[in-house]
């Protein structure tokens, strides 16, 4: 019997093993890079990222009720924020080679709290610097702002500090030595008044609602200054003002949606000022700011300058009022894309714009005319 015919060449349609081997491979190794790609984006790490934000227009944010208002058409008053979230995997290599992207450790972040407590802490940092922002514009206006607060809650504190162990987030130091503190500035300014080593007796009430109660404390001396520096007593604590208040003499609402933190306080005060008086405060350009403020008017430090200008030159502002001290990190990344300007207090930020061609008028003729009650 004569066999069949046998194909000298496969099946057009037959892929020879060593093919189907390699096909599978390869499918195997793409499946494989792509599953641990999309994974990546879901796996956490021990760091935060804080990238560049926007600039927001602060002037559409303020609304006023009791008071006659101003519209500024042409200009704009910008505060500028920061994304800060968990890093995933995917982030944390992204980010080693972005400039604009820094990798913060976790607990530099949040320390011992959790994400949720570290950003309900952010928006309260938010109210309260919003109520100030809008006192401090009142009074450089004339007006008369009583305050009022609960004492000093504290906030974090420090590792290693004299309070450690003490002390917790939460707890309220209503006196000094018998001296009743109802604002942070008052503790500050009584542990000022004595020197590393003294002892010091705080009224406490805990973050637990337990009975108030006395702590004693050795102070410390505080790390980082010069050697030439004369010691200053230190207790280790950040802390705010427990249920701090204004009574303004007319209804200031600033809608700061779900952005966290204390860095626009300067930009609410001078929009809350551009609001209240005639013409442009920025003279018809776009200025952005950032920096905090406290109820003297002193603008104080932020976090995260280098991502703030980054976001400034996304937006295409040309000029940038920052805090004094931080123009020198902020215009090695502005290049020569944005003009950097310090400024330490409200005065100097307002003498700045007026520099810049700004309407500042109207600052002086409503503060020698506002009422005092």
């Amino acid at each position: 019997m004569v066999p069949p015919d046998l194909p000298s060449e496969p099946h057009a349609d037959r892929v020879p093993f060593w093919r189907r081997r390699l096909l599978i491979v390869s499918v195997t190794v793409v499946a494989t890079l792509t599953l641990s790609a999309v994974a990546s984006g879901f796996v956490p790490t021990p760091y935060y990222a804080q990238s560049p934000g926007t600039v927001r227009n602060t002037e559409p944010l303020i609304s006023v009720e009791g008071a006659a208002t101003f519209t500024d058409d042409n200009g704009e008053i910008g505060y500028t924020t920061v994304r800060l979230g968990p890093a995933t995997l995917l982030e944390v290599m992204g980010g080693v080679f972005d400039e604009d992207v820094r990798l913060v450790p976790e607990r530099d972040v949040i320390g011992v709290a959790d994400p949720e407590e570290n950003r309900q802490l952010n928006l309260q940092m938010m109210v309260d610097s919003k109520n100030v922002a809008a006192a401090v514009a009142l009074r450089s206006l004339g007006y008369e702002v009583p305050e009022s607060g609960d004492g000093a809650v504290i906030v974090e504190v420090g590792p290693d500090a004299p309070a450690t162990g003490i002390l917790s987030p939460g707890d309220t130091i209503t006196a000094v030595d018998g001296t009743d503190i109802s604002f942070d500035r008052e503790l500050s300014a009584a542990i000022a008044d004595h020197a590393p080593g003294d002892t010091i007796s705080l009224t406490v009430v805990p973050a637990t609602g337990a009975a108030t109660r006395t702590d004693e404390v050795v102070l410390g001396t505080r790390p980082g200054g010069a050697p030439e520096d004369p010691p200053v007593a230190f207790l280790g604590v950040a802390s705010s003002t427990s249920n701090l208040s204004y009574d303004l003499p007319f209804t200031v609402d600033i809608d700061s949606a779900d952005v966290g933190g204390p860095s626009a306080g300067l930009a609410f005060s001078l929009g809350v000022i551009d609001v209240l008086t005639p013409g442009s405060l920025s003279g018809g350009g776009r200025v952005a700011t950032t920096g905090t403020i406290d109820i003297d008017g002193k603008v104080g430090p932020i976090g995260g300058i280098e991502q703030k200008v980054a976001a400034v030159i996304d937006a295409g502002i040309g000029v940038f009022l920052v805090p004094a001290g931080e123009g020198a990190a902020a215009r090695v990344r502005a290049g020569d894309d944005v003009r950097i300007i310090e400024v330490g207090s409200l005065d100097e930020a307002l003498a700045a714009l007026a520099d810049l061609g700004g309407d500042t008028s109207g600052v002086t003729d409503l503060a020698a005319g506002a009422p005092t009650g």
